[in-house]
């Protein structure tokens, strides 16, 4: 996973590249494609939100000038989409 520091510092070069932009944060919960409970692919998909929401906040509180409201953020696979 890269929703940690070094997540962050990926997402810092982007945004200070002049030849990148940073339009958006995807989670792919790949782990979900085995289960057929569906009680477990909703905590899965809960946890999959959490990770995305947490990793938003941790960017946000490293950068001073970026506006991470204006990102696009997709999370979900096909079988979590279900739930």
């Amino acid at each position: 996973t890269t929703c940690n520091a070094e997540g962050v510092a990926l997402a810092k070069k982007i945004i200070n590249s002049p030849y990148l932009n940073l339009k958006g944060l995807y989670s792919h919960c790949g782990h979900s494609y085995n289960i057929d409970n569906g009680a477990e692919m909703k905590n899965i998909v809960h946890d999959d939100h959490a990770v995305i929401i947490e990793f938003l906040n941790l960017l946000a509180d490293h950068l001073q000038t970026f506006d991470t409201s204006s990102l696009d953020i997709s999370v979900g696979s096909t079988p979590s989409m279900f739930s």
